[in-house]
Formats: structure tokens, sequence, C-alpha cells
């Protein structure tokens, strides 16, 4: 800024160098933009999508946010089903039979 100011009225201005040094910018800064990964087992996923449905039932009428909740809470009830299934050893295969 300080530099447009002290250029005289007559001089021509670059406005594509700042438009180049913008984009260069914005691309570095989606390059460092990490997305934090954390492992919610199942069950405690169950725990708190049922939370969140008792709240919004109690705080909200909108019906499709809650059906929302639910088709969540199912999605996370049939992964919780999932990995008790899971066959650990043969020994469980057997036992299973």
């Amino acid at each position: 800024m300080e530099n447009w100011n002290s250029l005289e009225p007559d001089t021509p201005i670059d406005l594509d160098d700042d438009v180049d040094r913008d984009i260069e910018d914005d691309e570095l800064d989606d390059d460092e933009v990490e997305t934090p990964s954390t492992n919610v087992k199942a069950s405690e996923a169950i725990t708190y999508i049922d939370k969140a449905i008792s709240w919004a039932e109690a705080n909200t009428n909108c019906f499709s946010d809650i059906q929302v909740l639910h088709g969540l809470r199912q999605k996370a009830v049939l992964k919780s089903l999932a990995e008790r299934k899971k066959q650990l050893s043969i020994r469980d295969f057997l036992q299973s039979k």
C-alpha cells in the first residue's frame, strides 16, 4: 500500500503481479491445513449421538435434523455390531459355531 501511495500519478501499476502473489499465498495456505485424526469407537459415538438426539428433541422442532441424528446413530450401531463380530483369532471362529 505504501508503495502505491509513493508512486507518481502517471506511473502505470502492474496489478497482475499482486494477483499472482495472492494466488500463490492462497495455495500455500491450503497445503498447511491438516485434518485432525481422532479415533472414536462406535460405542462412544452411540452414546454421544443419543445425548445429541435427546437435546435436539428437547430444544428444537426441526424433525429433519433429528432424523439425521437417528441415521447417524443407526450407522454407528451397525459399525459397532461389525466390530463385535470381527474375528481376532482362530479360537473365536471355532467357538462361535
